[in-house]
């Protein structure tokens, strides 16, 4: 299992995407957002199987409670997906979790493995423990 730290938060759905006539494009902002998560995944990288079926816990950590969790999970799963090689069609399970601190800055914690590894939610839980 890996754990993956982002000491910020991604651009909410809507600041991570914008439309046009014919196509919907992804913001500056999600783009320069994601190159920091791709590259902060590469530094933990470890030989991953494509044919292999993967799964994640991602703890948000927010010092208020002005967010919802569900906006960031496509960008954080893409994110890690490329900064791991893999095709996020490969994550078979991922739970989320929010907690709000006031005295904690912002950011988000993923623990990543294989599906075996994280199959089990108690597995996710304990370790956060």
């Amino acid at each position: 299992m890996i754990e993956l730290y982002f000491d910020s938060l991604p651009p909410t759905t809507n600041h991570t995407y914008f439309i046009s006539r014919r196509a919907l494009y992804k913001t500056q902002e999600a783009k320069d957002w994601q190159e920091y998560a791709i590259i902060n995944t590469k530094t933990k990288r470890r030989e991953f199987k494509p044919s292999d079926w993967y799964a994640y816990h991602m703890l948000v950590t927010l010092s208020t409670n002005q967010r919802d969790v569900d906006s960031m999970v496509k960008i954080v799963q893409d994110s890690i997906a490329q900064g791991f090689g893999i095709n996020d069609n490969r994550i078979k399970a991922f739970s989320v979790e929010k907690i709000v601190d006031k005295k904690q800055i912002p950011h988000i914690t993923v623990w990543f493995g294989s599906y075996e590894e994280l199959k089990d939610q108690r597995n996710m839980v304990e370790h956060l423990t």
